[in-house]
This record gives C-alpha cells, sequence and structure tokens, in this order.
C-alpha cells in the first residue's frame, strides 16, 4: 500500500540563486548518513536510501510502457518531437523544432566526482555511494533525465540551436512551482519555455521527487535559466541544486497546434503541474 501522508500547502515559487531552507520539507533536522555501515550493491536508489524507492531499470521499462500516455492525456496538443539526430541530439524534430540541439549534460559536484559531460540518449550509469543518473532513449516520449545525489550538486543543462523559425516572432520566459501527488509525494519545478506560433514549443522542465521519509535537504539552488532571445546556436538552459539525498529530473515537454492560441504554444503552469502530479505519482507506485 502507498503511503498516504497529509500536505501542507505549497511554497511560493521562488526564482533565482535563493535559499531553499523555507520550503516545507526540504530539510530533515535529523537527517542521519542512512548508508553508513551498510553492505549494499548500489544500482539502485534504494541502495543510497537503505530501502525500496526505485530502481533505474524498473523507471525504464515503466516509462516505455506508459510514460507517452500520460504525456498525451494531460498536456493537450502534444507534440512528439521526431528524434532525427545523433546519439546525444535531435537535428530538427520536426516542423524546424531544432536546427541541432537538444544536448543533455550534467554538473555532478561531490567530494569525490565532479564534472560537467554530455550524455548520450539511452544512458545509464554506474551507481556508486554518491549517485547515478539515466537518460530516457529516443523515440519515447516525454524525453527524460532522472539523477539521484547523495551529497554535493547536481545540475541539467539543456543547449543547442533552436529551428530558424522559432527565432523570429518567438518568446522565451521562466515559470516555476510546485506539485503534489495523491500518494503523499511532492517536489518544486522550474521551467524554461521557447515558444510562438510556427515552431513545436521547447519546455524544459526541472523538478524534485520527493517525500519525508526521502530525507531530502536542499540548500541553495543555482537558476540559469535565459528569457532573452537565444542567438543561433547559443539557447543553452541549466538548473542546479546543491544539499543531499536530491533526486532531480528534467523532461521535455513540447505542445504545437494547428490553431495557436494568443500565447501561441506556451504551455501553462498549471498544465505543468497536472503532468508531474500523474507522472511521478505512476511511476514511483509502479515500481516502490
Amino acid at each position: 500500500m502507498p503511503l498516504t501522508i497529509s500536505l501542507r500547502p505549497n511554497p511560493t515559487p521562488t526564482d533565482g540563486k535563493k535559499s531553499l531552507n523555507a520550503f516545507p520539507y526540504s530539510s530533515a533536522p535529523s537527517w542521519r548518513n542512512l548508508t553508513s555501515n551498510v553492505t549494499i550493491s548500489y544500482s539502485t536508489i534504494q541502495g543510497q536510501f537503505n530501502f525500496g524507492v526505485f530502481s533505474f531499470s524498473a523507471f525504464s521499462n515503466w516509462f516505455a510502457g506508459s510514460a507517452s500516455n500520460i504525456f498525451s492525456t494531460t498536456v493537450r496538443s502534444s507534440y512528439a518531437y521526431t528524434f532525427d539526430g545523433g546519439l546525444n541530439n535531435i537535428s530538427d524534430g520536426g516542423f524546424d523544432m531544432w536546427d541541432t540541439g537538444n544536448f543533455i549534460s550534467l554538473t555532478f559536484s561531490t567530494t569525490i566526482r565532479r564534472g560537467v559531460s554530455t550524455i548520450n540518449y539511452g544512458t545509464v550509469s554506474t551507481f556508486t555511494n554518491e549517485g547515478g543518473f539515466y537518460i530516457t532513449p529516443s523515440n519515447q516520449w516525454p524525453q527524460t533525465a532522472l539523477a539521484y545525489i547523495k551529497n554535493g550538486t547536481i545540475g541539467w543543462t539543456n543547449s543547442g540551436d533552436v529551428g530558424t523559425d522559432g527565432l523570429v516572432g518567438s518568446s522565451n520566459s521562466n515559470i516555476s512551482g510546485s506539485y503534489t501527488c495523491p500518494g503523499g509525494r511532492f517536489g518544486n519545478w522550474w521551467a524554461n519555455q521557447n515558444y510562438g506560433t510556427a515552431d513545436p514549443t521547447i519546455c524544459y522542465t526541472w523538478y524534485t521527487i520527493q517525500e519525508p521519509r526521502y530525507q531530502t535537504n536542499i540548500t541553495s539552488s543555482n537558476d540559469n535559466r535565459k528569457t532573452a532571445q537565444p542567438p543561433a546556436n547559443a539557447y543553452v538552459q541549466h538548473y542546479n541544486l546543491t544539499g543531499c539525498n536530491i533526486i532531480f529530473a528534467q523532461t521535455l515537454l513540447s505542445v504545437r497546434r494547428t490553431l495557436p492560441t494568443g500565447l501561441g504554444y506556451f504551455i501553462p503552469s498549471t498544465t505543468i503541474e497536472g503532468f508531474l502530479s500523474t507522472f511521478v505519482e505512476s511511476a514511483v507506485l509502479n515500481f516502490s
């Protein structure tokens, strides 16, 4: 049976380089090293927490069978972009969404491992006692990258060249918020959207996956989402978090409408929150 928890009201979203200590449930005064003196094969996130949470292999199986349906039913006019590039990029995506872009990089900084690297789609990292990551393979929607860090800084960077049509008359905006799931899980999210009336929307959404037993403690954030019109080959969006026991994900949402609304292909916060609530709840319940 899933654990049901009564949550306090959601916090007011914050942007920029700010401390997240004021967020409900973001700190755990009684936090301790749950993996000390325990011999565990770190092939799953449950090894990090020392209890069942979920594994990347189970997430992969669930994602292949269920994620696309959640995407199409919770995001109106959802667009399944074409994976027509190389191992780590999308060339066009259909309807000039990209001119070679959607490169995904992970910042992973701990006392032992440091660095930023571009990752191929479909990569599953080798787990250590410090964390690991997984990126869904091509031709599965919506593309999602998931990572865990025991203690340190973790962040996702998305970059490339947006479609030429999108550079003319398009808009770029940031929105943020929080979401809750029926089973008691919750998180904060941050999104950047490049949208207009011609090309499909590029909506990167970064978010945490939390519940009290995870004992996540986020001490600070670094918001590098840009709203200036991106020049060619310079669309770079980044968000990272610092703390302990952090599950941090990012998903590429997109919509395309034959007759766009007055906001073009803008995806409202209510849609993002509805997607995350259903997506996270279904994912965790299917292999927790």
